[in-house]
């Protein structure tokens, strides 16, 4: 998935997320979008 638009997290240093997933249908699996958000994809 390309990145569009990120929305970076004030509150939990290091996190964002990826706008388009909550639209994305089916939702994408939250494991993988965890794993892609902590750099581990």
């Amino acid at each position: 998935m390309s990145k569009i638009s990120q929305s970076t997290s004030r509150i939990l240093p290091g996190f964002w997320l990826e706008v388009g997933w909550l639209w994305q249908e089916p939702l994408p699996a939250a494991d993988d979008e965890l794993l892609q958000i902590m750099g581990e994809d």
